[in-house]
């Protein structure tokens, strides 16, 4: 069994700015923004079974 934490990401679809965390789309809810990688954190674990 392994843990996984849910992450969302929705990178903007411009090439040129597709790698940059900033100009990510960001979910309205408080405390779900990771601004280092452009993820929204969905503080919610999923569990991976074989």
């Amino acid at each position: 069994m392994t843990l996984r934490v849910l992450l969302l990401a929705l990178p903007d679809p411009m090439t040129s700015l597709h790698d940059r965390p900033e100009y990510a789309i960001r979910l309205a809810n408080q405390h779900v923004w990771e601004a280092e990688t452009g993820f929204n954190n969905l503080g919610q674990t999923l569990e991976v079974q074989p």
